[in-house]
């Protein structure tokens, strides 16, 4: 149970109508129907009774909404202490972000963020998943957010936020883009424009040594604004996590035909550090938030 499909829940509860239940939620109302038909699935039967345009509480939804509502309440027990902090000096947060993750998607948990805390200043630090550990160790950072698979330090507490595929990109007029779908060995006979900053870039080298293959002719960048540039004009194609370079303004993804790349955006943490305010609320929002827009 995920506390989005709680939040979601309690919002048709009190509007009995799931397109402004969407609304008040900030959510499209597809991701909010298909996360209450989850919670449904999980309690064991339906929570509302949809008649033509109405809706009503089911006998179960009724039962569980006090439940559910309490829960949601101890969710929020970082917004309350912000409430009591102290007014007078301004709060400060320094986030890690990966220079392989779109800060874009993190947008949605940040704004609330915002709006429990205005006095407070967010400080968004770039840098590799191994640069962003060392300043967590160092405490020049609070939280962080990568796409490494296990932390080196063992004081690194983390939580796995999404997993996603990772898909082909190119220019919307390059002549592999009407296909459906694109064969790894087509990536080696393309120019190719690297992503140094990912952290899977060595994985994908390894993968391509272990099916005898090898890239003949490539450009490399360093951050994902020069990336998405190189293929919007035409110098080659890319392999980007789903959540990177979306469709669209010139770029086009096509999912690899004969084998799978995934990677998994983790949050990270000091284990046994004591958090301050704006940082509990935001591992409280990031982990309870409906990421399946970019789970594929």
């Amino acid at each position: 149970m995920e506390m989005h499909q709680i939040r979601y829940f309690l919002a048709v509860c009190q509007t009995l109508n799931f397109t402004r239940a969407a609304e008040e939620c900030n959510v499209a109302q597809p991701s909010l129907t298909r996360a209450i038909k989850k919670l449904e699935a999980e309690l064991g039967g339906e929570l509302f009774l949809r008649e033509r345009a109405r809706t009503h509480i089911s006998e179960l939804g009724r039962t569980m909404q006090p439940l559910l509502a309490k829960s949601y309440e101890s969710v929020l027990t970082a917004k309350l202490q912000a409430e009591q902090y102290n007014k007078v000096e301004i709060a400060h947060l320094r986030l890690g972000v990966s220079r392989s993750v779109n800060a874009g998607i993190l947008m949605t948990a940040l704004k609330e963020l915002n709006a429990a805390l205005p006095e407070l200043e967010i400080h968004l630090v770039r840098g590799c998943a191994d640069e962003l550990e060392k300043l967590l160790e160092e405490g020049a950072i609070e939280l962080a957010i990568t796409a490494k698979d296990e932390p080196d330090w063992s004081r690194i507490d983390h939580w796995p936020l999404f997993s996603e595929d990772f898909k082909v990109a190119m220019s919307a007029e390059h002549p592999l883009a009407n296909q459906s779908s694109i064969k790894l060995k087509q990536i080696t006979k393309e120019c190719v424009v690297r992503r140094t900053h990912c952290e899977h870039s060595a994985a994908f080298n390894a993968l391509l040594r272990a099916h005898n293959l090898s890239i003949e002719h490539s450009h490399e960048t360093a951050n994902e604004t020069d990336h998405k540039i190189m293929l919007r004009n035409g110098m080659g194609v890319g392999m980007v996590p789903n959540s990177v370079a979306p469709s669209g303004d010139g770029i086009i993804k096509l999912p690899l035909e004969d084998i799978e790349v995934r990677r998994s955006l983790v949050l990270l943490a000091v284990a046994g550090r004591k958090y301050s305010v704006p940082a509990e609320l935001l591992i409280k929002l990031l982990r309870s938030s409906d990421w399946s827009d970019y789970e594929n």
